[in-house]
């Protein structure tokens, strides 16, 4: 690339190389922004980095900014030093802070994004950063919100207050905590060897209190955590998966506190302090066939410390067993399609999943059915359910999170709908719910998994920010479907540096 000097007319290499793939000028003229490409394919990935033009080019390039799976036409402006240059990746433009060789910013497409001419200029709105564009009869921009970073993660779970994420990492080599919002893991602690790779099934569990954590690394091994520091205290070996069985192993803590794990038909109970057993019951002898090679073997906590719920697929009651007596104390008589259930804070209410996927809420004493089904679908969608107070109940499931009022009877008090995924992707699924029922971990039709908040405010800012904070015509308010208030829905943000943040995808499953 040549400087023109359009007085003399005399030329100056500014920019030189046959790699360079893309190159664009900031918006003062005093720097180029050039690219330049990997490997032989254009999705190889990218180096971009910044060239004075009083310079020219030197001997050695500048270190730059390097980006995997990306071509140069994933370059879309530069700002106007040349400092900051907007690449699209995976849908969500990403700014780059090339000085520092970090991304700065994300923000998503807009509403709008298709009928758009793209994103050509970088500028300021409310003294933050912004894409703008230019449409047909209309100029709108999207602020830029904290990084989009993703994180290769499997396995994922919120904390009680929604703020944070507790992640292992793909190749199982890390556990690390990620809060919400967060360019990168605060806390990153490496894991067992050899490394167990999160499968399906496996699930990072807390106890009511938040003080330790539970995760699987190992056929057969679970290692307790304290939350807040990832600072291993036990290692359990529970026993043996049954050759021929087609399940896992699960685990979680009961309500005093102590780690619950179910190998087969085994199901054992152990001490969290010291890492000794308490008690172990085979329910095998539940089991219509006797072998603990049978799947259809369900165990859920009990609010009752020692106590466990289980449900074998085929048969018409719960039961509650006591596992330090090894015997069952009392039963639920729910019928034969009953796949699992959920204790509430207080015992009260259960949640139940029949085995068709339909969703039921339940009173224990005396026992019926106060809701449902609710939730109807294929079983093999993710659920969450959780009671965020001894008064709610939250179904999250198919691309709808319900939260319920208890009563007689329970009534509908809100409804989140995040859409229908686009066409070929796999249905949303929910992977956790914090305590207090404001935020879901949830994975999209792409594989993107994010803490969504379940707050009016914050969905609103997302509305706005997508449509380029203009107003919403009289035909859009009506397509809405919920009522809109009166007045303005989108007033100018200005430099308000509060607003919440909308949820949005920085890990993948």
């Amino acid at each position: 690339m040549l400087a023109v000097d359009r007085i003399t007319g005399r030329t100056r290499m500014v920019v030189d190389g046959k790699d360079i793939r893309g190159a664009q000028i900031s918006g003062d003229g005093s720097a180029v922004v050039a690219c330049t490409e990997l490997g032989a394919s254009s999705s190889d990935g990218v180096t971009v980095w910044r060239q004075p033009v009083t310079e020219g080019p030197t001997k050695s390039r500048p270190p730059g900014y390097t980006e995997k799976d990306l071509g140069c036409d994933a370059m879309q402006s530069v700002d106007t030093t040349g400092r900051h240059v907007a690449l699209k990746e995976n849908g969500w433009t990403n700014l780059i802070d090339l000085d520092r060789r970090t991304i700065a910013a994300s923000t998503g497409q807009t509403r709008e994004g298709a009928a758009l001419s793209a994103y050509p200029l970088l500028g300021t709105v409310g003294g933050r950063p912004a894409l703008i564009a230019v449409g047909k009869n209309r100029v709108v921009y999207s602020r830029l919100a904290s990084p989009n970073r993703i994180v290769p993660a499997r396995t994922m779970e919120l904390t009680g207050d929604g703020s944070k994420v507790i992640a292992v990492l793909s190749d199982g080599s890390r556990i690390g905590i990620v809060p919400v919002g967060a360019s990168e893991p605060t806390v990153r602690v490496y894991r067992p060897k050899p490394y167990w790779p999160p499968k399906d099934g496996d699930r990072i569990m807390f106890d009511r209190t938040e003080k330790n954590l539970a995760e699987r690394v190992g056929s057969n091994r679970v290692m307790i955590r304290t939350v807040a520091t990832l600072r291993s205290v036990h290692e359990i070996t529970t026993a043996p998966l049954p050759a021929g069985f087609s399940g896992d192993i699960t685990y979680f803590f009961d309500w005093s506190g102590n780690l619950v794990t179910v190998s087969g038909t085994v199901i054992q109970r152990w001490e969290t302090a010291s890492g000794r057993q308490l008690a172990r019951y085979d329910a095998k002898i539940l089991h219509p066939s006797g072998r603990q090679s049978s799947t259809g073997l369900m165990v859920a906590n009990h609010p009752e410390p020692g106590r466990v719920a289980v449900t074998v697929w085929g048969e018409p009651n719960v039961r509650v067993i006591n596992l330090a007596e090894g015997r069952t104390e009392s039963t639920l008589a729910t019928g034969t399609d009953t796949n699992t259930v959920a204790f509430g804070r207080d015992g009260r209410y259960f949640g139940l999943l029949r085995r068709g996927g339909a969703v039921e809420l339940w009173r224990r004493d005396p026992l019926r059915k106060v809701m449902g089904p609710v939730g109807l679908g294929d079983d093999s969608a993710q659920y969450a359910i959780a009671f965020p107070s001894e008064t709610s109940f939250l179904l999250a499931s198919h691309g709808l999170v319900h939260l319920y009022r208890l009563g007689e009877p329970a009534r509908e008090k809100d409804v989140y709908n995040l859409g229908s995924p686009s066409s070929g992707s796999s249905p949303y699924r929910f992977q956790a719910v914090s305590r207090d029922g404001r935020t879901v971990l949830y994975t999209d039709g792409g594989g993107s998994s994010a803490p969504l908040r379940l707050d009016p405010g914050v969905w609103r800012h997302a509305l706005c920010s997508a449509i380029g904070y203009r107003e919403l015509t009289a035909e859009e308010r009506e397509g809405l479907p919920v009522e809109v208030p009166v007045g303005a829905l989108c007033p100018e943000p200005g430099s308000r540096t509060g607003e919440p943040d909308p949820g949005r995808p920085e890990l993948i499953g």
